[in-house]
């Protein structure tokens, strides 16, 4: 119901506010020392990579362990 719609916004936003620090400090990590290691090691972090695989949120389903998870993981 809209209780729930309102606590998934609630943790989106906490997520998003996350992303938005990690990139922030990525960008100057990379400011301070733009090798190739540091942008490896330090990956931008993609809408991609924030999507909930049905792996994560359904245990035991049928075909389990094939997708792949974000480079953070």
């Amino acid at each position: 119901g809209t209780r729930t719609k309102k606590e998934i916004q609630k943790v989106v936003a906490r997520i998003n506010k996350h992303v938005r620090g990690y990139q922030r400090a990525r960008q100057a990590i990379l400011r301070l020392d733009p090798n190739v290691d540091m942008a490896e090691k330090y990956q931008e972090i993609l809408p991609n990579d924030l999507a909930v695989s049905k792996e994560v949120t359904e245990e035991n389903r049928f075909g389990q362990g094939t997708s792949k998870l974000a480079w953070f993981w």
